[in-house]
C-alpha cells in the first residue's frame, strides 16, 4: 500500500524538526552543567593571535601619539598650597608600601631616586593644586602607576585599554605577565573615571619623575653637493622639563669630507660634502627631569589671565612686544585672519582667545595629515626648509594645512589684537607660546614625552633644520621620550 504524502505532512514533520532542535538548545544553554571553560595555552593560535593584535594596537597608539595635541580646556587658574606630595626614595620604597619589596625589585628595570608619586584617591589630592590645574587640561596624558586585584593576564590588558590605559612600550606586555602592578600612560579625564574601578587596589599618578629618550634626524640628499653647511637644532630644557644630559652623536660622515663641524648648546652644524642618496643622522641620547605641576604652570589655559587691554598696557615698553606682535616671513596678516581677530574684545582673556581661535580654525581649516605624515617619513624633499612652510595667506585660501602653517595663522592673530606670539617646535609638532609678563612664554600645547627643539627668536617661524646652499633634502625624524620607571 502506497503511503500518500501531503502538504500537511510536511508541515507536521517541519514542526517536529524544530521542537527536536529548541530542545537541543535549552539543554545545552539552559539545563547543562556549568563547568570551567579551559583555558588555551600560552602557545596556542588563540593567545598568539590575541597578544599580536594588542602588540600592533599598542604600535599602531604608540605612533598616533606623537601626532596627538594633548591640550585643553577651560577654567580660571588656582594657585594656594603647596601640593602634598608623596615623596619617594629610590627604588625600594619607591613604590607604595602595599606593593611588595621584592616585586619591585623584580620589575623595576632601572631606579628613579627622585620620582615623586601622588594617590589620586587620597584627600591630599583631591585637594591639591596639582589636581585642580590638571582639571583645567583633562586630555593631557599621564603615566599612572596601577596595583591590581589580581594578577596581570591580556584580559586585563584588554580591560585597560578599553578604559583608555595602555603599557608605556610593547615590551611592557611580556613584562607586566603575572605581576600585579605596572606603569601605564591616558589621559587625566580616563584616570578620573577608572580610579575607582574594581579591579584596581590603587593608583598613583606620578607627578614628577625623570625620562629617557632619543632624538634622531636624517638628511637624505637627492643629488651630490661638494660643500653644504646642514644645521640641527638641538634637544634643550623648557619650564618643567630640566634637560638633565645630552649624549650627541652622528652616522654617515666616515664616508664623505667633513671640512668643519661646531656643537653649540642650541646646534650642531656640519660643513661637510654631501652625496645622493647617503644618509647623515644626528643621534641625541636623552635625560630630562619632568615635573607635571610646572609644565601645567606654563600653560596659557592655567596662566593666561590677562586680558587684552590690560596685556597692551604691560607690554608696551618690553622690548619683545614689537618683535612679536609684528609681520614675518611666513607670518602675514591676512583678510581671513584679520576677520578672526575683529571678534576679539579688550576684556577677553589669554585663554579665553587661545579657546576661540582653536575652536575656530578647528572648525574651518582641514588638517592635511598626508603632508606630516609624508614628511616625518622622509618622503618629501625640500630645496630650503621654508618650502615646507606655506604662508598664512596661501593658507586662508586653500583652507588645508598642516601644523607648520596652522601655527603661523594662531600666531598672525594673536599680533594682530596685540598680543606677543611665537612659533616653537618639538619632536613632530609645531605649535605657538603668547608672552605673558608676569610668568614668560605660555605654550598652548602640553605634552609629557614631548623633545622641545627651538623656538623662534626674530618673530619668524621656528625652524629645526636648516642648510646653505639651497638644495633637495629630506629629513626624517624619530625619537620619544619615557619614564625611567618603566614596570
Amino acid at each position: 500500500m502506497k503511503i500518500k504524502i501531503t502538504s500537511a505532512h510536511f508541515v507536521f514533520f517541519s514542526i517536529l524538526l524544530n521542537a527536536v532542535l529548541i530542545i537541543f538548545l535549552i539543554y545545552h544553554i539552559v539545563l547543562r552543567p556549568s563547568g570551567t571553560i579551559s583555558k588555551p595555552e600560552p602557545n596556542s593560535k588563540e593567545l598568539s593571535n590575541e597578544e599580536e593584535t594588542l602588540r600592533t594596537q599598542q604600535a599602531t597608539d604608540e605612533t598616533k601619539d606623537k601626532y596627538d595635541d594633548d591640550t585643553n580646556f577651560t577654567a580660571s587658574a588656582e594657585r594656594s598650597v603647596q601640593v602634598p606630595y608623596q615623596r619617594t626614595e629610590g627604588i625600594i620604597g619607591s613604590l607604595p608600601s602595599d606593593i611588595p619589596e621584592n616585586e619591585a625589585r623584580s620589575l623595576i628595570l632601572a631606579a628613579d631616586k627622585n620620582v615623586i608619586i601622588a594617590d589620586v584617591r587620597s584627600r591630599e589630592f583631591n585637594d591639591s593644586t596639582l589636581r585642580s590645574k590638571l582639571e583645567k587640561l583633562p586630555l593631557l596624558t599621564v603615566y599612572v602607576i596601577f596595583r591590581f586585584t589580581k594578577e596581570i593576564d591580556f584580559q586585563t590588558i584588554h580591560r585597560m585599554e578599553n578604559h583608555g590605559f595602555r603599557t608605556v612600550t610593547k615590551k611592557a606586555l611580556n613584562e607586566y605577565m603575572g605581576k600585579s602592578f605596572g606603569v601605564f600612560q591616558g589621559t587625566y579625564r580616563a584616570l578620573k573615571i577608572i580610579r575607582r574601578n574594581t579591579m584596581l587596589r590603587s593608583a598613583y599618578l606620578m607627578s614628577s619623575y625623570s625620562a629617557k629618550g632619543y632624538y634622531s634626524l636624517r638628511a637624505v640628499s637627492d643629488t651630490d653637493c661638494e660643500r653644504i653647511h646642514l644645521t640641527f637644532m638641538l634637544p634643550h630644557s623648557k619650564p618643567g622639563k630640566t634637560l638633565l644630559s645630552r649624549k650627541i652623536s652622528a652616522g654617515g660622515l666616515t664616508k664623505i669630507k667633513i671640512f668643519d663641524e661646531k656643537i653649540t648648546d642650541e646646534s650642531v652644524i656640519y660643513n661637510i660634502e654631501i652625496k645622493r642618496n647617503h644618509p647623515v643622522t644626528l643621534f641625541c641620547d636623552l635625560l630630562y627631569r619632568v615635573d607635571i605641576e610646572t609644565i601645567l604652570d606654563y600653560h596659557v589655559q592655567i596662566s593666561g589671565n590677562s586680558t587684552v587691554a590690560d596685556y597692551v598696557n604691560r607690554m608696551q615698553n618690553n622690548p619683545l612686544y614689537p618683535v612679536f606682535t609684528s609681520e614675518a616671513e611666513k607670518i602675514v596678516f591676512t583678510e581671513y585672519s584679520d576677520n578672526i581677530a575683529l571678534h576679539i574684545k579688550p576684556t577677553n582673556t589669554l585663554k579665553d582667545i587661545w579657546q576661540y581661535i582653536r575652536n575656530t580654525l578647528d572648525e574651518n581649516i582641514t588638517y592635511d595629515w598626508d603632508k606630516r605624515y609624508q614628511f616625518f617619513s622622509g618622503n618629501l624633499a625640500y630645496t630650503n626648509i621654508r618650502d615646507m612652510y606655506m604662508t598664512t595667506e596661501e593658507l586662508s585660501h586653500q583652507k588645508t594645512g598642516a601644523c607648520p602653517e596652522r601655527s603661523g595663522l594662531e600666531a598672525a592673530i594673536m599680533r594682530k589684537i596685540g598680543i606677543a606670539a611665537r612659533t616653537s617646535t618639538r619632536l613632530f609638532h609645531m605649535y605657538i607660546e603668547v608672552y605673558e609678563p608676569a610668568v614668560g612664554w605660555l605654550t598652548t600645547s602640553a605634552m609629557l614625552n614631548e623633545i622641545p627643539l627651538c623656538e623662534s627668536r626674530d618673530g619668524a617661524q621656528s625652524y629645526f633644520a636648516d642648510w646653505k646652499p639651497a638644495h633637495p633634502i629630506r629629513l626624517k625624524w624619530d625619537g620619544g621620550l619615557y619614564p625611567v620607571v618603566l614596570y
